[in-house]
């Protein structure tokens, strides 16, 4: 399993085996879980046109991360908190496994609560900031 981020054109995501689809287009990412969890995908992806992917393979971020990032503390508070995203909910709040990514806000929030202010601000920072020079993480919530 692999993450991706939609660069240009549209998909259609299906849940499993549900015949309802979700958009998906720049500058969405799909499979962050990939990332942080033993995951495998859970639906699958229609191109409504020509479409450019970026693939993030996740045993080369984690090696990254672990071994060479002086941000290691961060990536590890934010792995315990997409745990708890995906497994531990909040009670208002029903969360359906899929492929899709999270709501911007929470990620926003994720990202803060984890990486100190100059990292966030930062390039080639964070879990997706990595493939955006310049912007760091937080660039990518706007």
């Amino acid at each position: 399993s692999k993450m991706f981020f939609v660069v240009s054109g549209q998909l259609d995501y299906y849940l499993e085996m549900e015949e309802q689809s979700t958009v998906v287009k720049a500058p969405d990412s799909v499979a962050e879980a990939v990332l942080w969890l033993g995951w495998e995908h859970r639906g699958r992806f229609v191109a409504n046109s020509f479409c450019d992917l970026v693939e993030l393979d996740p045993v080369l971020f984690r090696n990254i991360v672990t071994k060479s990032s002086p941000h290691r503390s961060g990536y590890r508070k934010y792995a315990q908190k997409f745990f708890e995203h995906v497994f531990n909910p909040d009670s208002n709040e029903t969360i359906k496994l899929s492929d899709l990514a999270m709501d911007r806000r929470r990620a926003r929030k994720m990202v803060t609560e984890c990486f100190p202010e100059d990292t966030r601000k930062s390039q080639f920072v964070g879990p997706m900031g990595m493939l955006v020079p310049g912007r760091g993480l937080t660039g990518l919530f706007r």
